[in-house]
């Protein structure tokens, strides 16, 4: 695993195993004109599976990514600033860290998924809009309370 640059070992049924990690560089020269983004083709020093990368280059800005396979690598970079940034080919824009999924998602959080939807299917029909008006920044266990206010209280509210 890849931390702020830094090779993290990771643990994986009781071994220890290096995470690979490789360079990304820009494949061609590129010219990003101001305040623009631009898919930039890319490539890895050395193969890796599926890999998450991390950006380096402090012209533009490049969102951290997960790619499967390096094939067609080509990443977003954007310039914010007022002036063109060219980007020579071979520079250094971020590394490639191998992404392994070492277990499955916890069944806490399917559960919570699991919640989240029923309370969602449980509004009544004339309170579907104002539901998803009304829990868009809410948790989890928020949107269960609201559909669960809304249940109780759908006689006091007219549907036409």
């Amino acid at each position: 695993m890849l931390l702020k640059g830094q090779v993290v070992p990771i643990a994986q049924e009781e071994e220890l195993v290096e995470a690979r990690v490789a360079n990304v560089t820009v494949a061609r020269t590129v010219v990003i004109p101001p305040n623009s983004v631009d898919m930039v083709k890319c490539s890895l020093e050395k193969p890796i599976g599926t890999f998450a990368i991390e950006a380096e280059c402090g012209n533009v800005i490049v969102p951290m990514s997960v790619h499967v396979g390096e094939a067609g690598l080509r990443l977003p970079m954007v310039n914010m600033s007022g002036h063109h940034v060219r980007l020579k080919q071979g520079k250094l824009v971020g590394r490639a860290g191998e992404v392994r999924f070492v277990r499955p998602l916890p069944e806490v959080l399917t559960s919570i998924r699991v919640l989240r939807e029923e309370a969602k299917c449980a509004v009544p029909d004339h309170f579907g809009d104002l539901y998803e008006r009304s829990t868009l920044n809410l948790s989890d266990r928020k949107q269960v309370q609201v559909a669960g206010f809304l249940r109780k209280f759908q006689d006091v509210v007219a549907k036409n």
